[in-house]
């Protein structure tokens, strides 16, 4: 009976109850789902920037600003009304990322900025200069594409903070924390010291045609560097469209910034400037 009893025993060990088979097949089933997703969001994040432009056409991400010819006319008669007066200034932020990027300003941009080198080039701006900007296109105008602050570059936080469009984010934020970190290696550097002699005259021209006529800082890189190394070749969308509220919600740009994808910028203005 003993030897019976251990074959029954054997029997139960081996054979399981259907209720266990339908339970283990189930468990199968679900490691299997889950290892299939894994391994597709594995292979996704691989190749994101394939994913994001396989959904996302590029120019429904980075959007063409509107009115770019005035915006050209007004930054070119703008300094050239400048070096009238004697008035020295120079583009900074997106403006001179454009420039040293492109040659031209950033097609997604929508303003230009400017600071004066000093307080004599600011009082010259403040008492000539404005006065003949409002006179031909009128304050409100020439204002919706020049963004002039006109501190001394005593300010340096001031001029080159982290409230700019263009954010270099990384996965899921964290972009305006890098920007100040990289504001504050840069705080001691000498070339953040700006005078007449340090700025040059350069000729920007856009694809479309449009051109103006600008000064830059002869060293642009420090006044540059809040962007992060590699943002001469790659781009991100507007900091606007990363918003989840309001009409500006931008769905790729979100994507964008969720997976950490930026874009070559070669090819972005290529595809923005087709057909355009």
């Amino acid at each position: 009976m003993a030897k019976k009893h251990d074959e029954d025993s054997d029997a139960k060990k081996h054979h399981a109850s259907p209720y266990q088979v339908q339970e283990n097949n189930k468990l199968f089933s679900k490691r299997h789902i889950l290892g299939a997703v894994l391994a597709i969001g594995f292979l996704l994040f691989l190749f994101r920037e394939m994913a994001v432009l396989a959904v996302f056409d590029v120019k429904d991400v980075f959007s063409i600003a509107p009115e770019a010819e005035e915006r050209y006319e007004v930054l070119n008669y703008t300094f050239a009304t400048m070096e009238k007066y004697h008035a020295y200034g120079f583009m900074t932020d997106g403006a001179l990322l454009g420039a040293v990027r492109f040659n031209h300003l950033i097609p997604w941009d929508h303003d230009i900025e400017m600071r004066m080198v000093d307080n004599a080039s600011r009082d010259i701006w403040n008492e000539k200069v404005t006065p003949e900007l409002d006179a031909k296109y009128g304050r409100e105008k020439w204002r919706r594409h020049i963004d002039i602050h006109p501190y001394t570059v005593v300010g340096f936080h001031e001029i080159n903070g982290c409230g700019f469009n263009e954010i270099g984010v990384k996965s899921l934020g964290g972009g305006k924390k890098e920007c100040e970190e990289r504001i504050k290696q840069e705080e001691n550097n000498p070339d953040r010291e700006m005078t007449a002699a340090d700025i040059v005259r350069i000729t920007m021209r856009d694809p479309r045609g449009y051109e103006a006529t600008v000064y830059i800082p002869t060293k642009p890189d420090v006044w540059i560097a809040k962007y992060g190394q590699n943002a001469i070749k790659e781009c991100v969308p507007d900091a606007v469209r990363y918003t989840l509220k309001g009409e500006e919600r931008n769905w790729g740009a979100i994507m964008m910034r969720i997976t950490g994808v930026h874009l070559d910028c070669e090819y972005v203005a290529e595809e923005l400037f087709k057909n355009d």
